[in-house]
């Protein structure tokens, strides 16, 4: 297995490249995006939850887990669930590509992907497929209760404060907060079912 010190900087590195290109693509700082309309809604890179999050826990949890267990990344689950995640991230993408008509981000703007966007999506086509196939798949060793369980808080967080822009202007819309809350309780059911299953078997 991949030590853990590679899987992180691989994942450091990926949202280091992020804040690379928002920075010249003038989003870094809400300060540099200035040359967007002064009075329009406008979110940079550093008020941007979802950087946060990805650089302080999502990060060290997929080290962890990669480094720890077999997630047989070669099996017909696997790729399945890898085809699945790359779907839903795509039409994660169109749909935030039509948001940044309106509203511009590091991540979007004008109704285009940056680049910070496209490697922000690769960034979230391989974390979601790691924590996809630690929760739901047969890996190697069996995953503990105890990891299982913390996968789920810092998924939690991730759910929540991934979406949050560091920005006065920002506010919770009803269809964050549902996704957001559906997640969690789907996670937390799959988590706790796992739990139970490993206790009992």
């Amino acid at each position: 297995m991949v030590s853990f010190f590679t899987i992180l900087i691989i994942g450091v590195f990926l949202v280091v490249a992020q804040g690379i290109a928002s920075y010249k693509d003038l989003c870094f700082t809400q300060k540099q995006m200035k040359w967007w309309k002064s009075n329009s809604v406008k979110y940079s890179f550093l008020q941007h939850g979802g950087m946060w999050v990805d650089f302080f826990l999502v990060s060290p949890a997929i080290a962890f887990i990669v480094s720890t267990y077999d997630l047989h990344y070669l099996s017909l689950w696997s790729i399945i669930i890898l085809i699945s995640v790359i779907v839903v991230t795509i039409k994660g993408i169109v749909k935030y590509e039509l948001r940044g008509i309106y509203i511009p981000e590091a991540h979007t703007y004008n109704g285009k992907t940056t680049v910070a966007g496209w490697i922000h999506g690769i960034y979230a086509i391989l974390a979601m497929w790691v924590f996809i196939l630690f929760l739901v798949t047969p890996i190697t060793p069996v995953a503990s209760s105890r990891h299982l369980l913390w996968v789920a808080l810092i998924l939690t967080f991730v759910f929540y404060l991934g979406v949050i822009k560091f920005n006065h202007m920002w506010r919770w819309s009803r269809e964050d907060a549902i996704e957001a809350t559906s997640l969690t309780i789907s996670v937390w059911l799959i988590a706790i079912t796992r739990v139970i299953f490993v206790l009992y078997t």
